[in-house]
């Protein structure tokens, strides 16, 4: 999924792309650099989306638009008798 969002993210104009897999991660990257976006998965261990969302609010290096990201659960149905 991260992987998707990336490519759209280029698609869209953002040069700079960059993705992590956990919300410590994310912390760390944006101390690094200046990001002018950061897309979150909401459901990330051991540090959920709230929770990164909390922390970059939180700094001063971070003030631009966080968008929050919640994956579907897919489960099977089976269709007919």
């Amino acid at each position: 999924m991260a992987t998707i969002i990336g490519k759209l993210a280029r698609e869209v104009g953002y040069v700079n792309v960059d993705q992590v897999h956990d919300g410590y991660s994310a912390l760390d990257r944006l101390r690094e650099k200046k990001y002018g976006l950061l897309l979150s998965d909401w459901d990330m261990r051991p540090m959920n989306g709230t929770e990164l969302t909390s922390s970059a609010q939180r700094s001063d290096e971070f003030s631009h638009p966080i968008i929050m990201l919640r994956r579907a659960k897919l489960r099977r149905v089976q269709l007919g008798s």
